[in-house]
């Protein structure tokens, strides 16, 4: 059961916004929250792409070493490369 902050970023997406609050409800038990410590690693570059992230709260740096390319916050999407198959992470 995701939190009512999530529930609340589910709904404010693009991709969600049409669809009535029974659809977002059903929509919503596909995903599950998670909370990760500050400079904790979601993922790198060449893992296995088998999940979509949404951030909540806070926010999420793409770094490649020490260099920072982009930052993910509230309401962002990240990850996508899920939506295609048997495709590895890539930074961005």
């Amino acid at each position: 059961m995701l939190s009512p902050p999530s529930r609340q970023t589910l709904s404010t997406l693009p991709a969600l916004r049409g669809f009535g609050e029974a659809e977002r409800d059903r929509i919503a038990t596909l995903f599950r929250e998670i909370k990760l410590a500050k400079g904790a690693t979601i993922y790198e570059a060449g893992d296995d792409a088998d999940a979509l992230y949404v951030v909540v709260a806070g926010a999420v740096d793409v770094v490649d070493g020490s260099r920072s390319i982009t930052r993910f916050g509230p309401g962002d999407v990240f990850g996508d490369a899920v939506l295609l198959p048997d495709e590895p992470r890539y930074l961005i």
